[in-house]
């Protein structure tokens, strides 16, 4: 294991990709999937560019999971498997006639008793090599046609040999993540307290909800949805949001009492803004306005009603929720990132992002979907009468803050060098700085296209020491 972290380690904090054997493509501004470059300059002339310097894009998804167990457990960027399109393991185990037990046993897949569906999810999509989300993105070749025949016709050989060649069976037999939090000095406790209760911003009232998550009706069942996260407000409304909102749990499948005290990070005040009205079936109010009903002092007051809940899992602090980056709804994904952030957007550069934003949101307007995504008030349930948003197709993933300390550089595209730096104003953020080392290295310009520094401005307005004391907390993250 330590031999591991040290291999991930020395091999710097990111890395330019490589777009010989990468999908993503760093020479082209504004269409950087591979296959679009080979499309449109014709295959000579790709495979004569990929090998001259990179200039733009840095992919900062093509790393390794973690420098802990933890990201085995909890793979980076690829997030809950129930808010992706593909029910990978259902596709297996339909296609091979086994049960999800024994595909855990195919992919070496420790377990006690009936193995957890979701648990099973991610980490076959770990063994999909680690980017995958709704498409299947995947950051080689090889993964690539391994994800592809594993949702087509997947065999007993696929599914054991990829995962030994990415060393996934591995990594699970010899890397353990902590089943307690780390002991903390007293500026990180204070940093931790910051992180679990302080308002650090505000989001728009939207998440993006794909079809195995979210009920919508048969006809439409292929549409991205976009439902409120407080089903108490309207779904342009803004809500406030602390560190642990996003970064958080994501749930697995089984379900398992809840008992007193309930552990700081599993409130079900950082996750629920809402709480179904008595008075008014289908109905919801604010869950603290509920609370303030009911005279409960503290959450724990809920259990007299909720004894279960889904078993959290590992923490990986992330929910992996999908948050549109078109947050003022004019239809543009990329390019007006700092009015997207005023509206409630994270505000970040779009354009590193899945295949479907590009082959949908490149086309010119009248040229799009008309239905681009079903709105639903409540994602639990099918809307009634149907209506859809042509707001700006693609979305951004809650990341994992997994071994943070060793992560840099920060933001789903690797614009930001420091967590100091990420909580600065989003104007002050260095304008290029050196990514990598040795001959390996090289200079990340934040502006060209792509490498945008702006967006994410939460905590920007905590006081110096407290943005310390919250940057030593994320640090003691394993």
């Amino acid at each position: 294991a330590d031999e591991i972290r040290a291999l991930l380690m020395l091999a710097g904090p990111g890395r330019l990709d490589q777009s010989f054997d990468h999908r993503m493509d760093g020479t082209i501004p504004l269409a950087n999937l591979q296959h679009h470059t080979r499309e449109s300059v014709g295959a000579e002339t790709y495979l004569r560019d990929a090998k001259k310097p990179k200039r733009s894009m840095f992919n900062p998804v093509s790393l390794p999971p973690s420098t802990s167990g933890l990201g085995v457990a909890h793979y980076s960027w690829s997030g809950k498997d129930s808010s992706m399109r593909h029910d990978a393991v259902a596709i297996v185990t339909a296609y091979m006639h086994n049960t999800p037990n024994d595909l855990a046993g195919l992919i070496h897949f420790p377990r006690e008793g009936d193995v957890d569906y979701e648990a099973l999810s991610r980490a076959l999509t770990l063994d999909f090599r680690n980017v995958g989300t709704a498409a299947r993105e995947t950051d080689s070749v090889v993964g690539s046609d391994f994800a592809h025949k594993v949702l087509t016709t997947p065999d007993k050989a696929t599914l054991t040999e990829i995962p030994e060649c990415f060393g996934a069976v591995r990594l699970r037999e010899i890397l353990t993540w902590p089943r307690s939090e780390p002991k903390l000095d007293a500026e990180a406790a204070k940093g931790r307290e910051i992180f679990l209760n302080r308002t650090v911003g505000e989001v728009l009232n939207q998440r993006v909800v794909l079809r195995r998550e979210a009920y919508s009706p048969q006809e439409y069942s292929g549409i991205a949805v976009i439902a409120p996260l407080d089903r108490s407000k309207s779904i342009e409304a803004q809500v406030p949001v602390r560190c642990a909102t996003c970064h958080n749990y994501s749930p697995l499948s089984a379900k398992r009492s809840l008992t007193k005290p309930i552990a700081d990070f599993q409130r079900c005040d950082l996750c629920h803004f809402d709480h179904p009205a008595k008075d008014r079936p289908g109905a919801f109010i604010a869950l603290s306005e509920h609370m303030r009903a009911e005279k409960l002092d503290s959450v724990e007051g809920c259990l007299c009603c909720h004894s279960e809940h889904p078993d959290f899992g590992p923490q990986a602090f992330s929910n992996s929720w999908l948050l549109p980056f078109d947050a003022n709804g004019n239809g543009v994904t990329g390019g007006d990132e700092i009015a997207d952030g005023a509206a409630g957007g994270i505000g970040t550069d779009a354009y590193l992002n899945l295949e479907t934003l590009f082959m949908i949101q490149l086309r010119p307007p009248d040229k799009r979907p008309e239905k681009m995504y079903l709105v639903s008030d409540n994602a639990r349930s099918v809307p009634k009468e149907p209506r859809f948003s042509k707001q700006g197709y693609g979305w951004v993933r809650v990341s994992p803050l997994i071994s943070t300390k060793f992560t840099a550089p920060y933001l789903h595209n690797g614009s930001v060098p420091t967590l100091a730096e990420l909580l600065s104003d989003p104007q002050s953020r260095p304008k290029q700085f050196a990514v990598g080392l040795s001959e390996q290295g090289f200079t990340l310009d934040t502006g060209l296209p792509g490498n945008s520094n702006l967006g994410h401005a939460y905590g920007v307005n905590l006081s110096a020491d407290e943005k310390t004391a919250l940057i030593r907390f994320l640090d003691s993250l394993p």
